[in-house]
């Protein structure tokens, strides 16, 4: 436990201690041993090859240096003499090495790094002094005294930190590179020691030592010097011991490590191929020169004296020799080269280097040298002199081939070619050296063949048995080939362009001197293929610039022409001395204004390059278009060289793009936008409202009755009247709105940007005003209207589709309103539409569903009374609407075109009832059944046909059915509505007119088509009682029908009145309430007995 007093005790209260000298200094001493055999064992810990070996060596360390740290404390400790009996705890003693013990640790793992930063240091420098402070104070506990031991509490801080500074100097020693080896250890362990000192003499004078009668203390049984010198002996044992470990692993180290720079140099040597000599004083060989004897194939005895000098080349010989003898003589540096034989008389050229090995007083005892094989150098050089002086000489069609001679005789091959890459598999041997003569090109395929590993790849070396590597090249065989090597052609943008290969008849015995060669050409052959590509490419050029039909201009780079080729004088009409020196401007043809110009200028100084579309003008003063393309050549300092423009002349096709689009977007009759057109017109609108936030108008007109005036004087007169009405159309809205004609008689305005809505309803008053006004065609006056549907954006849809369809429901309103007029869209109109298409929908499954009945309404002979006639009337019993009136669901029926298939099964059930009837109540009982016009128009023969046929396979008679037609259909009878009705004539079946009279009823109609039933509509029969012209119309038909052998029904009979009036004027037939509603066909069988 430690006891501080924050000041000193009165002096007769501590007991006064004196310090031993000679223990003192054997204590710093035995400090700095200790630090230097721990320093001396740092290269062990650094070298070592495994971590075992790093912890045993960190472990000797440790124990050196914390051991002598303990021992310099302990030392210390004994060299106080207190007028006191003093003793050590044991145990505390021992454990107070432990701090010590670690702390040594640190500052041995930081030092052992080869390189610590500051702050590593820093930190095991306040590690190692917190260690020795608590060694340090561990073993003051130890002491037993009789008083207890107070510290200064200053002098106990500055204890711990005056170590830090001098332990980080000593760390930061111990691993600097400015003090030698050893003498760094010595330095490092005097400040580590005197750290360790400091430490332990600061503390020792914190501490007082205060009397008392805390213990009975015996007298220790060891005086202080005895104790101090058997730790000391310890201490310095230890560090002994541990200094000549260190000294002799260094010593260990050091041999194994000259053992291996023998062998590395001598490695090195051989790696190298250099031959390594020594002479005599005097340069005569004294010694044998094993690498020198391999190599030229002398005897040792050959070698011996001046006898080497045989070995060199005879031009060689006495310049060596001369040079040899005069560094001999002025005993310096000798240096030179030659050639020198090889054993087979191959010579090959090296470099001598030899230095002068003096003895002490100066004299030459010997000279060692060596002697380095610079053969390839020697062959780079020479090639690259080649290539540089003589392939410049020779550059061209010359180059390549005297390139592949050399190179066959510089390596000694047989075979040097040069292929150009000239399909995906296939290459073009341009040059081919072959035993010394230039040979004929070919092209060969690459597949199979060594070339195929060579060819945009990486160089391949076969040194020999080629041919059993690739057995299906047969220029291998044909050729003899042993040997190959070869490296692939790059051009300037890295694209495969082609190869250079050596081949061989024998194998190849310098293999990376053949690579080092064909590496140092290549690219210089690949920029001669390249150039000779591009001129062929130029000569290509110019042959199809001359005689391209794209014309040609270049511009210097003042913009002045230069040049021209042949298309352009074709195309504009300029010759070249027409327009040399001169500004392209001069062709302007006034249609593009200055932005254009500087939009065009604009990208070519930045990009480089424009193109596009523009109108010229000709020498003839014509304009024509052109596609023209400009690019900007720029000279090696990035300046412009000039501008290159091609161009074509694409009037023609202007004018055919032009009436395509117009075709397109256009009505041809009327000139005025056609559907797709106002589509896109429309589209636009509709953005362009959503921006400014003001609503337009879309207003559909319809023109009645065109189509009558278009039958009775023909299409052409139609025609006419279409244009004309578009004009009035045209004429009766703003420039900035739309006219489009959508196809036949409709047409569509779009009222854009209405700041007042009320402008639509204006707008639509002076179209119906205008088209109402008399059209003049051919000196006959016509009169048409127009029915209008307006619908507004946004208030009434927000989409195309939806405008569309509000529009033509508007329009349908306003024809059912008497034509003549307009009509606004309103939410009514579209639930009533959507309500249609549901209804529409339905009707689409109600055959399948069985929904459908027949019901039957009597017609009755009014002279008699008798039932033998009937109108077969279709019923639909809706699942969720129950009975869905005739009036709602024909219309559709016709629309849709399910009217065929609803008038088949209708046609199907009267028939099969008026069999079982006639069998029941008479062969003469007739049904009438209703026919549709779209029956008759779309595709009448496939939709009548069936029914014929039905009525054979039931065997029913025809003159058992009549079917009812209406005037509309004889109004516009195609030759196949007459051909179906004679057919009808044939088969027996009679045909009834309905609803006479209300339509556009005419004569030659009952004289044209073979009537047999005039059925007069009710309109007129229910007003017969109170309107005498009611009464005279049906008189007059009656009377009509019979004159033209006519039969006449009258319906809507109701009243007695009615009954007994059209009795009364000879009519045939009445039907109607009177008689019966129409009723299913069991109901209907009850009215026959009873009639």
């Amino acid at each position: 436990m430690i006891r501080f007093l924050p000041t000193a005790p009165d002096a007769s209260l501590l007991y006064a201690g004196s310090y031993s000298p000679a223990l003192v200094i054997a204590s710093v001493l035995i400090a700095v041993l200790a630090s230097y055999s721990a320093f001396r064992v740092l290269p062990g810990i650094a070298q070592a090859k495994n971590g075992l070996q790093r912890a045993a060596w960190a472990a000797i360390g440790s124990l050196a240096m914390g051991g002598g740290i303990w021992a310099m404390h302990f030392i210390g400790m004994l060299a106080l003499s207190l007028p006191c009996a003093v003793r050590y705890d044991p145990a505390l003693t021992l454990a107070s090495m432990l701090p010590g013990l670690l702390a040594s640790g640190v500052a041995l793992g930081i030092s052992s790094k080869q390189r610590t930063g500051k702050w590593p240091l820093f930190a095991g420098s306040v590690l190692l002094a917190a260690g020795i402070g608590a060694m340090h104070y561990t073993g003051m506990a130890a002491m037993r005294l009789n008083g207890l031991v107070y510290y200064d509490p200053a002098l106990f801080a500055l204890s711990i930190l005056v170590a830090v500074p001098l332990a980080y100097i000593a760390l930061t020693v111990k691993g600097s590179a400015r003090f030698p080896g050893r003498g760094r250890d010595l330095f490092g362990a005097a400040i580590m020691g005197s750290a360790v000192s400091a430490m332990h003499y600061t503390a020792m004078s914190a501490a007082y030592f205060v009397q008392g009668d805390a213990m009975d203390v015996p007298a220790s049984v060891f005086n202080a010097n005895e104790l101090a010198a058997a730790v000391a002996m310890i201490a310095g044992l230890l560090a002994a011991v541990t200094i000549a470990a260190a000294t002799a692993y260094r010593n260990r180290e050091m041999a194994r490590f000259l053992g291996e720079s023998e062998e590395r140099f001598r490695t090195l040597t051989i790696a190298t191929s250099q031959i390594v000599w020594v002479t005599g004083a005097q340069g005569e060989a004294v010694a044998d020169v094993p690498d020198w004897r391999a190599y030229t194939g002398q005897s040792v005895e050959e070698i011996k004296g001046w006898g080497w000098i045989a070995a060199l080349h005879p031009d060689d010989a006495e310049r060596t020799a001369a040079i040899w003898k005069r560094a001999v003589e002025t005993r310096t540096l000798y240096k030179t080269d030659f050639r020198l034989r090889r054993h087979d008389g191959v010579y090959g050229h090296f470099g001598v280097r030899g230095v002068p090995v003096r003895n002490p007083d100066g004299s030459v005892r010997e000279w060692v040298g060596t002697c380095t094989d610079i053969t390839e150098r020697m062959q780079i050089e020479q090639t690259l002199r080649f290539v540089s002086q003589q392939g410049w000489a020779e550059a061209g069609e010359k180059f390549v081939p005297a390139l592949a001679r050399y190179l066959a005789e510089l390596l000694g091959v047989d075979f040097v070619f040069v292929g150009r890459l000239s399909g995906k598999d296939t290459v073009t041997v341009t040059t081919l050296y072959a035993k010394g003569e230039i040979a004929d090109n070919f092209t060969y395929s690459l597949r199979g063949t060594p070339c195929e590993n060579v060819v945009g790849k990486t160089a391949c070396i076969y040194p020999q048995n080629i041919r059993s590597l690739f057995p299906h090249d047969p220029l291998l065989a044909d050729m003899g080939i042993e040997s190959y090597a070869g490296i692939p052609l790059w051009d300037s943008k890295g694209d495969a362009l082609g190869l250079l290969a050596v081949m061989h008849g024998a194998a190849l015995e310098n293999v990376e001197r053949v690579r080092s060669q064909l590496q140092l050409v290549s690219a210089r052959v690949a920029a001669e293929l390249e150039r000779k590509a591009v001129e062929d490419s130029l000569r290509l050029s110019s042959l199809i610039l001359q005689n391209s039909s794209e014309g040609m201009v270049v511009t210097d780079e003042n913009n002045l022409i230069t040049a021209i080729n042949p298309a352009f004088t074709r195309i504009t009409g300029y010759s070249f001395e027409e327009v040399r020196g001169k500004n392209p401007k001069i062709f302007s043809s006034g249609r593009h204004d200055q932005a254009f110009y500087q939009a065009m200028w604009r990208e070519l100084n930045s990009a480089g390059h424009w193109q596009g579309e523009i109108w010229d003008k000709r020498k003839n003063g014509e304009i024509h278009a052109k596609r023209l393309a400009i690019s900007v050549i720029y000279n090696e300092k990035g300046g412009v060289l000039c501008h290159v423009a091609l161009f074509s002349d694409i009037t023609e096709k202007k004018q055919s793009e032009e009436m395509i689009w117009r075709q397109a977007n256009f009505d041809t009759l009327t000139a005025l936008p056609n559907r797709r057109m106002f589509h896109d017109r429309l589209e636009q609108e509709i953005m362009k409202s959503a921006r400014s936030g003001l609503p337009l108008a879309l207003l559909l007109i319809d023109l009645d009755g065109f189509k009558e005036v278009n039958d009775t004087l023909g299409h052409d007169m139609g025609d006419i009247l279409l244009k004309q009405a578009a004009l009035r159309i045209v004429e009766r809205v703003r420039a900035s709105d739309t006219v489009a004609r959508l196809g036949g008689d409709e047409f569509t305005v779009v009222l854009s940007q209405l700041a007042d809505v009320n402008h639509a309803e204006d707008c639509a008053q002076k179209i119906v005003a205008g088209l109402a006004q008399p059209f003049h065609l051919g000196g006959e006056a016509v009169y048409v209207s127009a029915s209008i549907g307006i619908t507004l954006y946004p208030n009434d849809a927000a989409d195309i589709e939806s405008l569309m369809k509000n529009a033509d429901q508007a329009m349908y309103v306003a024809k059912n309103q008497g034509r003549n007029r307009f009509s606004y869209f309103t939410p009514a109109l579209q639930e009533a539409a959507q309500k249609r298409l549901k209804l529409a929908n339905d009707l689409r499954g109600a055959l399948a569903a069985d929904q459908f009945e027949v019901y039957y309404q009597p017609i009755v002979d009014l002279a008699t009374g008798a039932i033998g006639k009937a109108e077969a009337l279709i019923r639909w019993r809706h699942p969720e609407r129950g009975m869905v009136s005739p009036a709602d669901f024909i219309p559709l029926a016709e629309e849709t075109g399910l009217i065929v298939e609803i008038g088949y099964w209708v046609f199907r059930e009267a028939a099969h009832q008026a069999a079982r009837w006639q069998a029941r109540f008479g062969e003469t009982f007739q049904i009438s059944v209703n026919r549709s016009p779209v029956q008759f128009r779309e595709h009448a023969e496939k939709n009548h046909l069936p029914c014929l046929c039905y009525l054979d396979e039931i065997q029913l008679s025809g003159q058992s059915i009549v079917f009812e037609i209406t005037e509309g259909l004889l109004l516009d009878a195609a030759p196949g509505v007459t051909d179906t009705l004679l057919k009808f004539r044939d088969a027996g079946i009679q045909v009834s007119l309905d609803d006479f009279g209300t339509g556009y009823s005419s004569l030659s109609y009952l004289k044209k088509f073979d009537i047999d039933y005039l059925k007069i509509d009710k309109s007129f029969v229910e007003h017969l009682e109170s309107d005498a012209s009611n009464m005279a119309l049906c008189e007059a038909i009656i009377v009509m029908a019979h004159k033209l052998g006519l039969k006449v029904i009258a319906e809507g009979v109701e009243t007695e009145a009615q009954r007994s009036f059209l009795a009364g004027a000879g009519c045939d037939y009445g039907q109607g309430y009177l008689f019966s509603r129409p009723v299913p066909p069991e109901e209907f069988e009850k009215l026959l007995p009873g009639i």
